[in-house]
């Protein structure tokens, strides 16, 4: 089978300008969308009411390849009325009965953000992955001498 002649190094440099680009804008998009959910999260916990709910179920799905996805539910009463969201967060240590904390907006407690640790591990996690695109980026830009 013939070989190609291959990228040229202004090419093979545009090619890695554009994949270590595309992986920063991704990683500021997912800071972006996270930072909105820590920002909610911080909001009820400064201006919201507080109460305690009870993890009722966890469940792990397995999408695609087989790379798990756990969701852990929770419920709360205000005023003799239940509700019930999903944790924003999922960890090894949760079981169901847990009892976490729940911050509500009082003028709608089905609005809800549970848990102390709800938007610092999902922001964390996105401020990992645009330093690992820019390490990615700048390993790249140097093994190759730009």
């Amino acid at each position: 089978m013939p070989r190609g002649r291959g990228f040229s190094k202004s090419e093979e440099k545009i090619v890695w300008l554009c994949l270590g680009g595309f992986l920063i804008l991704i990683s500021l998009l997912l800071i972006t969308v996270l930072a909105a959910q820590y920002y909610r999260a911080n909001e009820l916990r400064f201006w919201g009411a507080k109460t305690t709910g009870t993890i009722y179920d966890i469940r792990t799905e397995f999408i695609g390849t087989g790379s798990p996805r756990t969701t852990v539910y929770y419920r709360y009463a205000v005023d003799g009325k239940e509700y019930a969201d999903i944790l924003s967060y999922y960890s090894p240590k949760m079981r169901a009965g847990d009892r976490i904390d729940v911050y509500y907006t009082p003028d709608n407690p089905g609005i809800s953000s549970g848990g102390s640790e709800t938007g610092y591990v999902a922001l964390g996690i996105g401020v990992m992955f645009l330093v690992l695109a820019a390490g990615f980026f700048a390993v790249q830009a140097g093994v190759r001498g730009w």
